[in-house]
């Protein structure tokens, strides 16, 4: 019965407009082939001007070096799909931006 009332609670939450819920919580971008200079601060400077960034970051090893990936969750699925057509394969600092969208709706 708890497990209802917490669905029936959530449901309740959201914003259904024509059957699409209105309430966005965040789109996932992987990001690889980075240069392994490519800090955090890069990242967010980068794809914050394509819209609001919930997280961001680049991803290192144990022993703080760079893996070369990275990933940005924006606000709105719409500002991320806008993210991956203007930098997917366009190069940062001399390397091409492979991006795909890992997840919604988080």
């Amino acid at each position: 019965m708890q497990v209802f009332q917490v669905l029936e609670a959530a449901w309740k939450q959201e914003v259904f407009t024509g059957g699409v819920s209105t309430m966005e919580t965040g789109t996932k971008l992987y990001i690889s082939n980075l240069e392994y200079g490519v800090s955090n601060d890069d990242i967010k400077e980068l794809f914050s001007e394509v819209g609001e960034l919930k997280q961001y970051s680049i991803h290192y090893d144990k022993s703080g070096i760079s893996k070369g990936t990275g990933e940005v969750v924006f606000l709105r699925q719409t500002d991320a799909l806008a993210a991956i057509k203007r930098y997917n394969n366009v190069q940062l600092d001399g390397k091409p931006q492979k991006i795909d969208l890992i997840g919604a709706n988080f």
